[in-house]
């Protein structure tokens, strides 16, 4: 027998466990060395073959977090100006054809530089990544970089190549514009992996649909796992996306971790008053407080996240939408490696949830027989009424959507549409608080320049947006004296007068010291400057 054998005998034996978090993997017998492998090269697009360009058409380029190499689009880096429409038509000088395609010429050049040269095609189109201009033509930032040829350095031109291998500033020519059919090559750093990019992307999409959907009053955030990257994923959308009114927490997709506690502590804290300074908008205590929330699962969540679907509904924070989750919420630590190079995992511990008779019989548990998870409930001694109730089950939403092969081809996502509307619907039944006090119109909308300026103008009384200032619980603008302005005006006119009188007798010295006397009669006179001291 085989290893691939053996290991599928393995797997059936453990699955008659019928228990989560139980893995074996076996390694390979002749080496305790994990086998390096050509790490592949990713451009970062989709592409096509276009026979009529002689070259794969690029018709999404991913973008990413342009500014990190790790996890930015190859092609979106300044000053390659490479857009959809064009098409590829050699890597590292080696022609692609129907037969020698991208991926193979890429094979082993993950994180190499490679030289990609691209014929400029029909840049009006747009679609998927963008990145042309609608006249099809762009000015290459290369060309910007090129200081010899403007300064007179070597006096060369610029030429249009056409059918050759060209520089962006050469096929350029003078007018600094890249015209359809051209031919360039450009230098790429090809990507390890484009995973982290197009889920930056997919992401980013879908916080816009869910802000065009929910009109600006829904925010989204979507978090990986359970661990680390979920737990910077949160804090880096949830402060912005928290304070549009309802909230949608995306976990399909989530494979567990142990970090539930920590954004289900963050998630339950509900508006308790208002903050409210002299200039600028209130904000709500605490300051990351949340509206109406809502889940989404499927049936890849799986683990801690199910654990947080559960907790997140008992705790009546809001609705859970999607379809029933995997079914696994046995714990473990850590795995064991065999001799091999194989490893094996095994659960450490059990999740007993605290319920009563009554809440038991309420939602997803109201069709599970004590019998059903005895066998779980009983290894840990607990009573009837704790018991691990996802164990072999999963959560089942409240509103229960599914996506059909044809939705997932079309790029629909129905469970992201019916959260929103499940969203939307909290909202108007439970609407967020207002702060107290008058609402300055369009005080959001200016920066702190502007607003102070308008502040100004207010107490002034020449503003027709603003008024004084309206909240009666702090004292207002600094009311202007006319006995204090009339002191201060005497004031300056007495500093003016001591000035005047000191600059006289500095002149009168200095004519004495030229011997000219004190009454200026037959001496020349000299314009120096105040306070400048004789020449002796």
């Amino acid at each position: 027998a085989s290893v691939a054998e053996l290991s599928d005998v393995l797997r059936e034996m453990t699955a008659e466990l019928r228990s989560s978090h139980v893995h074996v993997s076996l390694g390979d017998a002749g080496s305790t060395a994990r086998r390096r492998s050509p790490a592949p090269g990713r451009l970062g697009c989709d592409l096509v073959w276009d026979a009529k360009m002689r070259g794969y058409r690029i018709t999404h380029i991913v973008g990413g977090d342009q500014w990190d190499d790790l996890t930015g689009g190859a092609l979106r880096k300044p000053g390659l100006n490479v857009a959809v429409g064009d098409a590829i038509v050699a890597l590292n000088r080696v022609t692609l054809t129907e037969e020698v395609g991208v991926d193979e010429v890429l094979t082993g050049k993950g994180g190499a530089e490679v030289m990609v040269t691209f014929k400029v095609g029909d840049r009006g189109g747009g679609g998927g990544g963008g990145g042309g201009r609608s006249t099809g033509e762009i000015a290459p930032a290369a060309a910007a970089s090129d200081k010899k040829n403007r300064s007179g350095g070597s006096g060369a031109k610029h030429k249009k190549t056409k059918g050759k291998d060209a520089t962006a500033a050469d096929a350029a020519g003078a007018n600094g514009t890249l015209k359809r059919g051209d031919v360039v090559s450009v230098r790429v750093r090809a990507m390890h992996s484009e995973l982290d990019a197009r889920y930056r992307d997919a992401v980013r999409d879908r916080t816009t649909r869910v802000a065009k959907l929910g009109k600006d009053q829904v925010g989204y955030l979507h978090l990986p796992d359970m661990e680390r990257t979920g737990y910077s994923e949160f804090w880096r959308h949830f402060p912005r996306e928290v304070k549009k009114g309802a909230l949608i927490v995306d976990l399909r997709g989530n494979a567990g971790g142990h970090i539930s506690e920590l954004l289900l502590a963050k998630l339950a804290q509900r508006p308790l008053a208002w903050d409210v300074p002299r200039r600028g908008a209130a904000a709500t205590y605490p300051s990351h407080a949340c509206g109406p929330l809502v889940v989404l699962v499927d049936e890849n969540t799986g683990s801690d996240a199910e654990l947080a679907a559960e907790a997140f509904r008992a705790l009546g924070l809001g609705v859970v939408v999607g379809c029933r989750t995997w079914g696994g919420l046995l714990t473990t630590s850590e795995s064991y490696g065999l001799v091999d190079g194989g490893e094996v995992s095994l659960p450490q511990s059990n999740v007993a949830l605290f319920r009563d008779e009554k809440v038991f019989a309420v939602g997803n548990n109201d069709a599970i027989e004590p019998e059903t998870s005895a066998s779980t409930g009983a290894a840990t001694g607990t009573a009837a009424s704790h018991r691990n109730v996802i164990e072999n089950r999963g959560v089942t939403p409240d509103v229960v959507v599914r996506i059909s092969p044809t939705d997932h081809a079309l790029g629909r996502d129905p469970q992201l549409d019916a959260a929103v509307e499940e969203a939307t619907r909290l909202l108007r039944e439970r609407p967020p608080p207002k702060p107290p006090g008058k609402k300055r119109p369009e005080d959001e909308h200016y920066d702190d320049v502007t607003r102070a300026t308008r502040a100004e103008e207010a107490f002034a009384g020449g503003s027709k947006h603003l008024k004084r200032w309206p909240f009666k619980t702090f004292a207002p603008f600094p009311q202007s004296d006319s006995s204090e302005e009339a002191s201060s005006d005497d004031e300056d006119d007495e500093d003016a007068t001591e000035s005047e009188s000191d600059s006289e007798r500095e002149d009168a010295n200095a004519r004495r010291a030229r011997g000219g006397g004190g009454g200026g009669g037959g001496g020349r006179k000299f314009n120096k400057p105040k306070g400048a001291k004789p020449k002796r």
